[in-house]
């Protein structure tokens, strides 16, 4: 179902249950969660009136922007993930977007693997240390940007990035082709889980 007001407090402690530090400080917050609500397409899944799990939509002028997806602990690997997924697809669907772009985190490659194995997104580039340190692997956290075409094909990428020593490719766009960011000083790129693909 939508998510509603009423909702805020246990997705908040949803929110902090999944991660031991929360990425951005808008995730524990109530009146930014009341707007994002308000704002987007937002969706919980409950077990016996109990919320377990939430993924949203936000619905921009040529795509859609898979977020704040969290299961707790105790429901995952029963399919819940990959069904919020299907849900916002469909919605995005109704919508006409070009693509849907999602941002996944670095310390596992589970989601990684779901959304490109069996969705059918492709990765379009990586951001390092871009949020908090969120299971506390002593490094901030990085993402990777996976995109999947819906209406529009020209937003992901027709061939890998090249290599640039020093650099990582930070994002891709039809007009540029690939852009490239410093990796910062500091970085350990052993504590990065990353799906083959990318």
């Amino acid at each position: 179902r939508q998510a509603q007001d009423g909702d805020i407090a246990i997705l908040i402690a949803l929110a902090s249950s999944v991660y031991k530090n929360l990425p951005y400080q808008h995730y524990g917050s109530r009146k930014a969660w009341a707007e994002f609500i308000r704002d987007n397409y937002s969706l919980v899944c409950e077990d016996k009136g109990r919320i377990v799990a939430h993924g949203a939509l936000e619905l921009m002028t040529d795509k859609g922007i898979l977020s704040r997806s969290f299961v707790a602990e105790a429901y995952r690997q029963r399919g819940l993930y990959s069904e919020l997924v299907q849900l916002r697809i469909e919605k995005a669907l109704q919508h006409d977007l070009g693509h849907l772009e999602t941002y996944v985190s670095t310390y596992t490659n589970l989601t990684q693997r779901i959304l490109i194995e069996r969705f059918g997104f492709i990765p379009a580039g990586i951001r390092l240390l871009d949020a908090e340190d969120v299971m506390n692997i002593g490094q901030r956290e990085s993402l990777v940007v996976l995109r999947k075409p819906l209406t529009d094909t020209t937003t992901t990428p027709p061939e890998k990035p090249k290599m640039v020593q020093g650099k990582v490719p930070l994002a891709y766009d039809k007009a540029n082709g690939w852009r490239y960011a410093q990796i910062p000083d500091g970085f350990d790129p052993f504590k990065l889980r990353l799906h083959n693909t990318v």
